[in-house]
């Protein structure tokens, strides 16, 4: 049966194996890097690949019926400081999993190249780069993902993790979800998806939606994990202008609840703890809807994604 008429059950049945697979494959070896940070407020669709700097994409080419593929590249990082987390990412072997599932699961008019990689050049319009970014390029059609911005979800979570293995996973938890909020931007591009709204809350959505539903345990951890990472970073918050206000993002806090509120939705009773306490993590006003917010969430990206899905083998 096609995608096209039935995209639920394909999207459940076979993305959720293949995803898992690709988690479980992510936590191979990573007890032996260090790891860093995430800053995924800084993540910005509008921003684009230094054309010079991105390299022809080196793996995982697979054949789509003559249609685009999603690639990915490594460039080697030059500053010595990054040489773990560009360690870490690569020996998890986790993008290659997620990747090779995209490229199983999903249409792509054209290809569509993940790039990790040091952010110290400039971009289109002449403007440093922010090394602790990330970033989807309508031009170049690439997600580029920043080796700083893996350093500094390192630096966010060094201090609390009970070992160095909980480090990273925690930190490869929270890039893989970042990962999916800028292929929310991709796929909202590429498949001119009608939204209301922010589109970065939009992207917000599509990542958590894809690690609950699809990930089980581990895709809820992850998405957990990326929560935690806008609180950790929503002290820079405490001093808020007009600026920050107008942003196209909304602010850490209200990330981190938007997230924590779908997990919780998903799962009342798996995720009671959460509103549990005289200070709960979710606030009793904001928990009592998230059972219809997660269905609804689910139910629009569901029903957005499942033209875009490849007919059962």
């Amino acid at each position: 049966m096609s995608p096209k008429t039935n995209p639920t059950r394909q999207w459940r049945e076979i993305f959720f194996r293949k995803f898992l697979l690709a988690l479980l494959i992510g936590g191979v070896g990573v007890a032996c890097s260090k790891a860093s940070g995430t800053n995924q407020t800084n993540s910005n669709s509008t921003a684009q690949t230094n054309a010079a700097a991105a390299p022809a994409p080196s793996s995982l080419q697979a054949k789509a019926d003559g249609k685009g593929v999603f690639k990915l590249a490594y460039v080697p990082v030059k500053d010595q400081k990054f040489a773990h987390v560009e360690k870490l990412i690569k020996d998890s072997k986790l993008f290659e999993g997620l990747i090779a599932v995209s490229n199983e699961e999903l249409t792509l008019p054209v290809n569509l190249t993940v790039i990790f990689r040091e952010c110290n050049g400039k971009d289109e319009n002449g403007e440093k780069e922010d090394p602790t970014n990330a970033w989807y390029s309508s031009k170049n059609h690439s997600i580029t993902m920043c080796y700083g911005l893996v350093q500094q979800t390192e630096d966010l979570f060094k201090d609390d993790e009970k070992s160095e293995g909980e480090l990273s996973m925690a930190v490869l938890n929270s890039t893989a979800w970042t990962f999916y909020h800028e292929l929310g931007h991709a796929l909202i591009d590429l498949y001119q998806i009608a939204h209301t709204g922010k589109e970065e809350d939009a992207a917000d959505e599509l990542s958590t939606f894809i690690l609950i539903n699809e990930g089980g345990d581990e895709g809820e951890k992850a998405a957990l994990d990326g929560a935690e990472n806008f609180f950790r970073e929503a002290s820079d918050d405490n001093d808020l202008n007009e600026d920050q206000f107008a942003d196209v993002h909304s602010l850490d806090k209200q990330r981190f609840y938007n997230i924590i509120c779908l997990v919780y939705g998903s799962n009342t009773k798996k995720y009671a703890y959460l509103t549990e306490g005289k200070e709960p993590t979710l606030p009793e006003g904001r928990a009592e809807d998230c059972e219809h917010e997660y269905e609804r969430v689910t139910k629009a990206w569901t029903n957005i994604l499942g033209p875009h899905l490849k007919p059962n083998k």
